[in-house]
């Protein structure tokens, strides 16, 4: 299901990276005014907003001041501070250490930057970010990928360690001017893979926030919990719907409607409506994030199906199978020797 660009919303503030890049190039600032049709009191105000479709113009105004020959993506990282995601970027610098800071943008990520959603999944010795794409961003929707999986390295500059051993997967192939990252990160980076991720050793968890602050922390954390709430009666609700529901089935809840309608504060007759009106139900909210977890651990783990069945929820494998091949046509099993 994937959300229409107009339905999305985005601080003004991410804006700054293309009038960085602009700035740096000589361009007018109109090219970038243009694009989002905004005034310059408009572009550099605090309260303002954009949505999918303003976003998507600004990344390719600047795509002709782009240097030739050089890594698209990497000309943009260069404007990209941590702190362009507002209190999210605070908080990651508030955090005691790496694995504080992973959660965060799990919990918080979506919220801050609507076109993604972002989970935080331990396989074995390792910690995976596997990032989904909510939104198609046309002819920039691999550019843009690769700008929010490079933002990760950005993070190395606030620990005390470096990030040694972190690999970065991309869905889409390599184009003539891959993603590059800082050299001082080690760092590897695939591309045609299965799907969008960063994978840390989990021996990098402990890894410890330079600049961490307990009192930041309680006081950024405030904040962006009172814009999750309010982001929970926005629409799209089904994309709101989704997050509620994972939040549910990593605490081990029982995924009731009842439940996610009270945790979104909402009645179950004015979710269920709004649902409807976007073409889904809340049964189906339910099984499609049962099954996208369930593949993601079929395509990154060596888990037996019947442990992975558990995990999104079912206690009988029979079941699980039967409900998956629904959703995607083929067995669990199959699934994962599709891909071998």
């Amino acid at each position: 299901m994937s959300i229409a660009l107009k339905d999305l919303t985005f601080s003004v503030r991410y804006m700054e990276v293309m009038a960085g890049l602009l700035n740096e190039r000589g361009a007018p600032q109109s090219v970038l005014l243009d694009a989002l049709h905004l005034t310059d009191a408009q572009l550099h105000d605090p309260h303002q907003t954009i949505d999918g479709e303003q976003y998507q113009r600004a990344l390719v105004a600047a795509l002709p001041y782009c240097w030739p020959g050089q890594s698209l993506s990497a000309q943009y990282l260069e404007h990209v501070p941590l702190t362009i995601t507002g209190p999210l970027g605070l908080l990651l610098m508030a955090c005691a250490t790496l694995d504080e800071a992973l959660t965060a943008v799990e919990r918080y990520g979506t919220a801050l930057f609507p076109a993604y959603f972002m989970r935080k999944e331990a396989i074995k010795d390792e910690v995976h970010i596997v990032v989904a794409r909510l939104s198609d961003f046309g002819e920039v929707d691999d550019l843009l990928t690769e700008i929010v999986l490079g933002m990760f390295s950005k993070y190395e500059l606030f620990l005390a360690e470096p990030l040694d051993g972190v690999e970065l997967y991309f869905r889409h192939r390599q184009g003539p001017k891959g993603v590059a990252l800082p050299s001082t990160m080690n760092c590897k980076v695939h591309y045609g893979a299965l799907v969008d991720k960063v994978v840390f050793p989990k021996r990098l968890m402990a890894i410890k926030v330079s600049t961490k602050s307990r009192v930041m922390q309680v006081e950024v954390t405030r904040t962006l919990d009172q814009l999750l709430n309010q982001d929970l009666q926005a629409h799209p609700c089904s994309q709101q719907t989704i997050r509620v529901i994972r939040d549910l089935m990593d605490a081990g809840k029982d995924l009731h409607g009842d439940v996610v309608a009270e945790r979104m504060g909402l009645s179950r007759r004015t979710l269920n409506r709004r649902l409807q009106e976007e073409g889904t139900t809340v049964a189906g909210v339910i099984t499609k994030v049962r099954m996208s977890f369930a593949e993601t651990l079929l395509l990154t783990t060596s888990l037996p199906v019947v442990d992975i069945a558990r995990r999104v929820g079912y206690s009988e494998v029979t079941n699980f199978s039967r409900a998956f091949k629904r959703v995607y046509g083929c067995s669990p099993s199959a699934c994962r020797d599709n891909v071998r």
